[in-house]
């Protein structure tokens, strides 16, 4: 035997391709991309399951301002969450209504529902749920709303929570009720501020407010301890 022989079948045999190399590395990034993909597909698949939008409750017509306020928050993130067109928000909108609430939408929306918006639908909705003067009521309540000794805060809670109710309110009167019905010891401070009931904002007694009320408690109590 040629000792030579071997060497020289493996000098001639043919190298491999510099391009099936760089074929095998292209596939096996492919499916190495490919598998990662899934992954992300399976994970999202299964976020989604758990992160599904909330239906909003069974609104029934109930002249409860609290039970209408909660349908209309509730539904109007659904309704955005669930990517609802806005000339089919109405339509989707009955399937959440019953007794009263659905009466209405049947006999007074169903014919012309793509006409409708879903802000002015909700306005008139409750306008046949509520009673006649319900609004003009909370108005009344929102005059004689005064603070009487209550914290900043929870006074300042109830008139949003009537204007709420109430609807778009001109700041100005809003501002000059506060101004009228406010503690005495805090309308002084607000004058001290250098407010003036006429150009005050509402964002700007907000501000002031909390810190001047706790100012005037942390005084009384230095008085009675030094009594």
């Amino acid at each position: 035997d040629d000792p030579d022989s071997s060497d020289s079948n493996d000098s001639d045999s043919e190298p491999s391709s510099p391009d099936s190399d760089n074929s095998a590395a292209t596939r096996k990034r492919k499916k190495e991309k490919k598998k990662a993909y899934k992954k992300r597909l399976r994970a999202r698949k299964l976020e989604t399951q758990y992160d599904k939008p909330v239906e909003p409750p069974t609104y029934h017509g109930e002249a409860n301002f609290k039970k209408f306020e909660q349908f209309v928050c509730q539904l109007t993130e659904f309704l955005k969450a669930c990517h609802i067109r806005k000339t089919r928000r109405v339509r989707r909108t009955q399937f959440f209504l019953r007794g009263k609430a659905l009466d209405f939408y049947t006999t007074q929306v169903q014919k012309d529902e793509k006409k409708w918006e879903l802000e002015t639908f909700l306005e008139k909705l409750f306008d046949h749920c509520f009673p006649i003067g319900f609004r003009a009521s909370q108005r009344r309540r929102l005059v004689e709303c005064k603070q009487n000794g209550r914290s900043w805060e929870v006074w300042l809670r109830e008139i949003k929570d009537i204007l709420r109710i109430i609807g778009k309110f001109p700041e100005e009167q809003l501002v000059t009720y506060m101004w009228d019905n406010v503690d005495n010891y805090l309308q002084i401070k607000w004058f001290e501020f250098g407010f003036d009931p006429d150009t005050v904002t509402l964002k700007e007694l907000e501000e002031v407010s909390p810190n001047l009320e706790r100012a005037e408690k942390s005084r009384k109590l230095a008085v009675q301890a030094q009594q």
